[in-house]
């Protein structure tokens, strides 16, 4: 008896030793590991306790810092549709597969739910056939969480672990309705497990999102890293109006980003822009900033960046208002996906409602995305994923010939005419009648006899219809010098 007293006193200081260790809150039971990349595993444990990771065969150490933390780096692994246990020192995450994995970010489109409660009015935000997909989806294979709305003026971790779930019947109205169905969209093109994880929050303007080293890596906007956030609202908030501290920059990198690094992601999705019109080119920085800090924290420096041009929509103000129309985000959008070679643009002018910030049709919008990641990333050449986009313009006379890269055939469903319009001395614009050819469209407006400009769907309301031989619309463009 007395023996197997200290041998059970022995084994209960083992584990009172072994309970500090613990995973960070992005791992949890049924969570999915990148293949093919060095996977980051951490956590915490108490300072100076040596943690030992077992996964798949594999096994990796590390001493808790001063701190508390931990973090090794597992080999590169083939993708696994098995559920293996992850295990540090007495901790464990069960059924953990290895496939693909990609950060889902943005504001309320990307936000925007599978099924909601019911609604009436613009702002209603759930999918349009959400209800029917959430209930027969049957993919084990396939996983998500959703990091929760917080921010905060530090850096700090979560207060609760990752909820996974698995793409199972009834279980999904919850969840962004663009990560649902680019995951499954993945998972039944590339035959292997996919995982994505939600980090996103309406209304809310880019530049909370940027981290520190984002802001330094544009000159521009460098102040914006080491400013110092409020905590409390400078003055008392309208009724009825939530405080917005956490629109200050880096607020929601501090509580909804950094929480997540050094997860070993494929890439990332961003849905944003509708907070920040007015900006011009000034948001192509701030996208600049956002994929510099992005990239360097996830340790990527070729990180696959997959963005939405924002749709179109009645935003109450004309197009040619300064700075007051979706417009000007179009044209930074593009920009950015053209100067950074990791970045992509998924063009959705077709799919907007001029009543709803919250377009419904969001399987069209992740259709999109995965076209550019499987072209791009997974080296699916045979899938198309470029928008016809304007690559020279020319004038003769009083007719105006532009030609465009990624298309051939023209396709326009309908009867309207596509909205180009041209402009001469007098900064008038008129619509202007166009002949299609292969790659290639001629102009002509009545009343213009020295085209000086020309713009196409320069309405931020308006729906883009002209499309090339792959269902891909044209994007938005002003020439304002021919």
């Amino acid at each position: 008896m007395k023996r197997l007293s200290v041998l059970s006193l022995a084994a209960l200081c083992a584990l009172s030793a072994s309970a500090a260790v613990k995973f960070a809150s992005p791992f949890g039971d049924g969570m999915v590991l990148q293949r093919g990349k060095s996977v980051a595993v951490w956590g915490t444990a108490d300072a100076g306790e040596k943690v030992n990771v077992t996964f798949a065969g594999q096994s990796a150490s590390a001493t808790a810092g001063a701190d508390g933390r931990w973090l090794v780096r597992l080999a590169p692994m083939e993708a696994c549709a098995e559920g293996r246990v992850l295990a540090a020192n007495g901790a464990e995450v069960k059924d953990v597969l290895v496939g693909e994995v990609w950060l889902c970010s943005g504001q309320s489109n990307m936000s925007m739910v599978m099924w909601s409660n019911p609604y009436v009015a613009q702002h209603g935000n759930r999918d349009n056939n959400g209800y029917l997909d959430a209930m027969i989806v049957d993919e084990p294979l396939v996983r998500a969480c959703t990091v929760p709305n917080v921010w905060s003026a530090e850096p700090k971790e979560l207060a609760k672990p990752l909820v996974w779930k698995r793409f199972a019947p009834g279980t999904l109205q919850g969840l962004s309705a663009i990560g649902f169905h680019y995951a499954l969209i993945l998972h039944r093109t590339l035959k292997v497990p996919v995982g994505v994880i939600v980090s996103a929050w309406g209304g809310t303007c880019l530049e909370t999102w940027v981290s520190p080293d984002g802001y330094r890596s544009v000159p521009s906007l460098a102040a914006n890293a080491d400013r110092p956030i409020a905590t409390k609202a400078p003055e008392p908030e309208q009724k009825g109006r939530r405080p917005r501290l956490h629109q200050q920059p880096r607020a929601l990198w501090n509580a909804m980003i950094y929480p997540l690094v050094p997860y070993t992601f494929r890439g990332a999705l961003w849905y944003q822009g509708e907070s920040n019109r007015g900006q011009g080119l000034g948001y192509k920085d701030r996208l600049h900033a956002l994929w510099n800090g992005w990239s360097k924290a996830f340790g990527d420096p070729k990180m696959p960046f997959y963005l939405v041009q924002i749709a179109p929509f009645d935003y109450g103000m004309k197009a040619d208002s300064a700075g007051a129309s979706a417009c000007d985000i179009w044209e930074a959008e593009e920009a950015f996906a053209r100067e950074n070679p990791y970045a992509g643009m998924a063009t959705i002018v077709d799919v907007g409602e001029h009543d709803n910030i919250h377009p419904g049709d969001k399987r069209t919008v992740a259709l999109r995305l995965a076209a550019l990641a499987l072209n791009r990333t997974y080296g699916r050449k045979d899938v198309p994923c470029d928008n016809p986009s304007l690559k020279s313009s020319a004038v003769k006379g009083d007719t105006v010939t532009l030609t465009f890269d990624h298309v051939e055939n023209w396709v326009m469903h309908g009867l309207d005419a596509a909205p180009f319009e041209i402009a001469g001395a007098d900064g008038k614009f008129v619509p202007a009648k166009a002949k299609y050819l292969k790659g290639a469209v001629e102009l002509r407006a009545e009343g213009v006899a020295e085209p000086q400009q020309v713009r196409y769907l320069w309405n931020w309301c308006k729906a883009g219809r002209l499309k090339n031989d792959y269902g891909f619309p044209l994007a938005p463009f002003y020439v304002r010098a021919l």
